[in-house]
């Protein structure tokens, strides 16, 4: 029997569901603020509301490059040399995150930082999903969730109010990062569930270990 050398920590898998989660808290936000002023919330980002929301955005995107980050340094020995390109883009993606979110939530957001934020973060996301195909060190739909995820965000986010056009504008802006969060949150929960079974199966790879002297002892 083959174990898993390495064993993601408890917090990777959770800082990744956190991630999603104020990503599509993100997008209610949005909603929320539509249904009120028919406005969009981007348009008024010197707000209380605005600050907030500009706050979860920018701290989505740092948990999400933390998380992509943490899995890349997991596996480090198992991956391929595309691991460096992940911890690059991964880096860049979470210094620009961290700087947009400290500027938006103490100052205004500038210029060009969650853009580059946003595609060093998807570059790192893809090149993660390619290096853990051969080896398999993820669960099948979470690679290709991760390469959706860095494939096709920024894509829906410039279909889906053409494709939506009889809604609102409020409510098709920012659309395209709810389902993304929800898949981050899905991606996070299948990480858990593998540890837990990763975990299970080294205590009973060891058990027989334990058992033996123990059975020993009661028959002498």
């Amino acid at each position: 029997m083959q174990l898993q050398k390495t064993i993601l920590s408890k917090p990777v898998p959770m800082i990744g569901m956190l991630g999603g989660s104020l990503l599509a808290i993100h997008y209610v936000l949005h909603l929320a603020y539509g249904f009120q002023t028919g406005k969009i919330l981007w348009d008024d980002m010197s707000s209380p509301l605005g600050v907030i929301d500009g706050s979860l955005f920018t701290a989505a995107f740092a948990t999400i490059d933390l998380t992509l980050i943490a899995l890349a340094m997991a596996y480090y020995r198992q991956l391929n040399g595309l691991k460096y390109g992940v911890l690059f883009f991964g880096i860049v993606a979470f210094l620009a995150a961290i700087t947009g979110f400290v500027a938006v939530t103490f100052w205004h957001m500038i210029p060009y930082v969650m853009p580059i934020a946003c595609l060093a973060m998807f570059i790192s996301a893809i090149l993660l999903s390619i290096a853990c195909l051969k080896p398999r060190l993820l669960p099948t739909w979470v690679r290709f969730g991760l390469m959706a995820f860095g494939l096709c965000t920024a894509p829906l986010g410039f279909a889906l109010p053409k494709v939506l056009a009889t809604l609102p504008m409020y409510a098709t802006f920012e659309m395209h990062f709810l389902p993304s969060g929800l898949l981050w949150v899905a991606m996070g929960i299948a990480m858990s569930l593998q540890r837990r079974k990763q975990l299970q199966a080294i205590k009973e790879y060891y058990a027989p270990a334990y058992q033996e002297p123990a059975t020993r002892v009661s028959q002498s």
